[in-house]
């Protein structure tokens, strides 16, 4: 009798010792706050320890409003969009600490979607200036954005999927 105890117990530790599989991992990290709690301080933390604008003589010339306007455009992720965005998604964080894991997927999508395109583009080129911190965070987003958009698009408790 003891004998099919013991072969229980063991198909229970090898079924056990099987890991999960990546979509399943992917689905739990969907309705968890980790992926925008991490972009979140990224994002938090890079705008605290930026500088602030760079100044660029002015000297009269419509060149110089050229250049000053190609160093902004290098410069991104700015100090307050940096800010802003953290900000955004601490809130996003919260949401899903709260308990409504479908609101806060959309919110977290949208405004990781948002972050892409309003920084995308300058941190690809930032990368071939030697500057990493923006295309991981840039990474980061786009994460989120899989995930989370994975979650409110095609989720079963979706509403886009009545």
């Amino acid at each position: 009798m003891s004998n099919t105890a013991d072969s229980s117990s063991s198909s229970d530790v090898v079924k056990n010792a099987i890991p999960p599989s990546i979509l399943s991992r992917i689905d739990e990290l969907s309705t968890s706050p980790i992926p925008a709690g991490l972009l979140s301080a990224s994002l938090l933390l890079k705008g605290f320890t930026s500088s602030s604008t760079s100044t660029i003589p002015n000297s009269g010339t419509s060149g110089s409003s050229f250049a000053f306007h190609k160093k902004l455009q290098t410069a991104k992720p700015t100090k307050f969009g940096s800010l802003g965005f953290g900000s955004i998604m601490a809130l996003g964080t919260y949401m899903m600490i709260d308990g409504d894991p479908i609101n806060a997927s959309g919110f977290n999508f949208a405004w990781s979607l948002l972050y892409l395109i309003v920084n995308g583009k300058s941190s690809i080129s930032s990368l071939f200036r030697g500057h990493i911190s923006p295309i991981g965070l840039s990474g980061l987003a786009l994460f989120n954005t899989g995930i989370y958009g994975r979650e409110f698009i095609w989720s079963k408790k979706s509403p886009f999927q009545n």
